[in-house]
Formats: C-alpha cells, sequence, structure tokens
C-alpha cells in the first residue's frame, strides 16, 4: 500500500488530505515531532512521502533531511521523498527552503493546502504513488474555499463559483437556511480580483428598516435624533471591495428604491448629506425565499431583482448532497477534536443514524447536532447521543408515506407505525415520542405488525 506520513504541528492540516486517501487507498501516518517522525522513517519502514511543516515543536524540520543524511546516506538510497510546507511570506522560511534543496527535499507547498496542490506532487514526473491517478481537469476537491463536500450538487457549485468569481457580475445567492449562502459569497470574493479589498457581510434582517439606509448608506452628524457623529456608510467602506447584502428580501421597498438607485449610478449620498460619494463595489446578495414569488408578493422590486439577478446560485439542501452527510459529520467532529484536545469517534450505528435524518437546518443543523453530541460523549458518539436531539420532522414523516385506498384503518394504522418507527431507525422510545403515544401502545402495534 503507498504510504504518505504528514509532519505536521497541528492535526488540522492533516485532515482535508484523509477523505482523498480514503477514496485512493493511501496509507496515511502523522507525526508531530522530528523525533517522531525519525522513527516512522527508518529503512524498514514503507513511508513513500514525507511532506512536513518547516518548523517543528522541537526543531526545524531540515533535520528529518540532515539527521538521516549524515547517519545513513538517506538522500541517496531511499526511495522516500521530502517535501516541506513554507509560509510564503516568511524571509527565514525562504532561507530554509534554499538550503533544503541542498540537503535533496523535491519540493515545496504553500499553506493553506489543498488536495489540488497534494495531487501534483504525488503524481509528478516521477510517480511516488503509482495508485493515484491524474484527476480530470473538471474535478475540484473534496474542500472547496470554505466548503466540505464531494457529491456532484457540491462539484457543480465549486465550478460555478470558479467560473463567475473572476468577473464583476453581480451575484444572486438562493438557498435555504443553513446551506452556506454567506461561504458562497466568501468564496467569491477570495477568488476574485478583489480579494486583497474589504469584504463586508450584512445581514439586511438583523438591521431596524428606519436604521438601514443610514448603516449602508452613511449619514451626517444631526441628521436625525441620535446622529451624534457622522458614520461612513458600509458601501463606502467596502469600495474597492466585495458587499454580501444577506437576506435581502427581508428591507423595505423604500429601501430597495435608494439601492436600486445606487447600483445604477454608483453613487452614495449619506442620510441628511448632500456630497456624493462614487464607490466601486460588487454586490452579492442572498434570500432564503423564491425570489419570483417574493416579486409577486410585493417583497421584493421586479426592476431591483432583475438588477441583483445578473448571475444566480442556487444552493442544495443537505439532504440533496448523496455522500456529503458522513464528510461533513467526520470533518465537525474532527475539528471538535482539535479544539477541545480529544479523540472522539463515531460508531457505525450513530453514523447510520445522522445520514439518514432530515436536516431541516441544512449544515447548520448537522453542525449543531454533531456538536451536541460530542459534549455528550465519551470517547464514542453512540446512537444515544445523536436521538436525544436530533429533531424529526414529523410532518415530513407523515407526508412520505402513501397508502392504498383500500386498506382497513387497522392496516393503515399498522403500516403507519411501522413507517415512523423505521424513520427513527427502529428505536421505540424515539419512536413512541413521535408519535405521541404511551410505550405499551406502541408495542401493542409492533407485536401485531410483527405477527
Amino acid at each position: 500500500m503507498n504510504h504518505v506520513l504528514f509532519v505536521n504541528k497541528s492535526s488540522s492540516d492533516v485532515l482535508p488530505f484523509l477523505p482523498f486517501a480514503e477514496h485512493k487507498g493511501i496509507k496515511v501516518s502523522t507525526a508531530y515531532s522530528i523525533q517522531e517522525a525519525l522513527a516512522l522513517t527508518q529503512p524498514n519502514n514503507d513511508i513513500d512521502v514525507v511532506i512536513s511543516d518547516l518548523h517543528l515543536p522541537d526543531g526545524n524540520a531540515l533535520e528529518l533531511l540532515s539527521k538521516r543524511a549524515k547517519e545513513e546516506d538517506i538522500i541517496s538510497t531511499t526511495s522516500t521523498s521530502y517535501y516541506f510546507i513554507a509560509e510564503k511570506s516568511d524571509k527565514e522560511d525562504k532561507e530554509l527552503v534554499k538550503h533544503a534543496k541542498t540537503l535533496g527535499a523535491q519540493g515545496f507547498l504553500h499553506k493553506p493546502l489543498t488536495i489540488r496542490s497534494l495531487e501534483k506532487i504525488l503524481t509528478s514526473d516521477k510517480p511516488i504513488l503509482k495508485s493515484v491517478k491524474e484527476m480530470p481537469d473538471h474535478h475540484i476537491e473534496y474542500h472547496f474555499a470554505n466548503f466540505v463536500g464531494k457529491s456532484e450538487a457540491m462539484q457543480k457549485l465549486y465550478r460555478v463559483i470558479q467560473r463567475v468569481a473572476p468577473t464583476s457580475a453581480s451575484v444572486f445567492v438562493i438557498g435555504k437556511s443553513g446551506t452556506g449562502k454567506e461561504l458562497i459569497a466568501q468564496a467569491i470574493h477570495q477568488h476574485s480580483a478583489r480579494h486583497t479589498k474589504p469584504y463586508l457581510p450584512i445581514n439586511c434582517a438583523a438591521i431596524a428598516p428606519d436604521l438601514i439606509c443610514s448603516a449602508l448608506f452613511g449619514h451626517e452628524k444631526g441628521s436625525f435624533t441620535g446622529a451624534v457623529q457622522s458614520h461612513v456608510g458600509y458601501f463606502e467602506q467596502a469600495s474597492g471591495g466585495t458587499l454580501f447584502l444577506d437576506e435581502i428580501t427581508e428591507t423595505s421597498l423604500d429601501f430597495q428604491v435608494k439601492l436600486l438607485r445606487l447600483l445604477e449610478t454608483g453613487v452614495v449620498i449619506p442620510v441628511g448629506g448632500r456630497r456624493q460619494v462614487h464607490v466601486d463595489v460588487r454586490i452579492i446578495a442572498s434570500t432564503n425565499r423564491c425570489p419570483k414569488l417574493a416579486v409577486k408578493k410585493g417583497l421584493l422590486r421586479e426592476d431591483l431583482y432583475y438588477r441583483l439577478n445578473v448571475f444566480p446560485i442556487h444552493v442544495p439542501v443537505l439532504n440533496d448532497r448523496e455522500g456529503d452527510i458522513a464528510l461533513l459529520a467526520k470533518h465537525f467532529l474532527a475539528l471538535n477534536n482539535q479544539t477541545e484536545g480529544k479523540y472522539v469517534q463515531f460508531t457505525k450505528a450513530a453514523l447510520d443514524m445522522i445520514q439518514n435524518h432530515h436536516y431541516a437546518g441544512n449544515v447548520r443543523e448537522l453542525k449543531n447536532l454533531i456538536h451536541r453530541a460530542f459534549i455528550l460523549a465519551d470517547g464514542y458518539i453512540d446512537v444515544d447521543h445523536i436521538q436525544a436531539y436530533a429533531i424529526h420532522d414529523q410532518n415530513d414523516m407523515k407526508s412520505a408515506l402513501q397508502l392504498p385506498s383500500n386498506l382497513s384503518l387497522k392496516e393503515a394504522a399498522d403500516r403507519y407505525v411501522q413507517h415512523v418507527y423505521q424513520q427513527c431507525c427502529f428505536d421505540k422510545k424515539l419512536t413512541a415520542q413521535t408519535l405521541e403515544v404511551s410505550d405499551q401502545i406502541l408495542n401493542s402495534y409492533l407485536g401485531f405488525a410483527a405477527e
């Protein structure tokens, strides 16, 4: 089996590689110091590649090469390849990189690590891991910007972001609560020519209607009661960069008129003032509503809708992201482990229950569910830790069951109870709570069906 050793100060640098490694059949080992790494890279071990931070708790990682070179002439006799992770802007790292080359280092990586950068060194002109085939050009790794996801729905989303980010087009992000609309805005900004300029996320729903114009456009001192000093609005603050207007459909129509005017002219006039401020801001707006329905209901001006909707992006809900629930669950658990310095794992039953749950709150709900279970767990997250807090949508359960019209009432009730029992992952206590019946009544239905 091909074998990669990561030598890092923190386990978080290894996390993005683990799903890729599992998929490709690569064995991954980790070390957190020079001494641990030297022990793992003895000649009788099967390490093919060492990828190490330049700086480790017990020294700089070039000792991995220099010590082995002195002791066993390891550079000329081993097939192990060494790569080091350097900080682009660190002068000390630049000097260490030069020295590493003289010791025989094969190459260098820069943080943050990506699957793409890792795969390039593993499929270089001297193929180190022959089982790792070159990814097609359209493939994007499981981790993209701040997203985690390998489903086709997410791969499409990544490609869309990469297409629109370098342009100057306004983007309208449409998706349910908890799907990651703000992450999309962040990713677009990070991959755009404006990435060195300000990025300001504004939750429009959290600003009082009578204050939103002042907040976004600014105001002059004394322009209204309480305006004890002038305020530079968010548009002016974000000039040259990106402004994310979250939940735009929750704003007043009066504000929308002024916003439309600003978008058309690029000119801001602070509340209570006369001076015109020219701004250059890229707008990314979002809503958790259907925009066309919001227009029909009078919640969103039609002319503003068309001005914002230059490039719409529809965010997939979590339950439509096949294969991503387990991946995200493991990712969130790894983050909790890292933060708290623990090593909690899932039991298979718990992970199955997590994957079978319907997430009305999408990724946010899953993240909170894992965090709560992590707090309750002692070594392993089991079914009890999940079902104690997993909220089952009873309406979804009811609507998902289709019953023939020729069933008797008793037969229909039996089938319905069995259906809910299955939705609750065959947990009697949770089934009884969902159906709001006693354990005795539930047992009578389950016993009747079993006979």
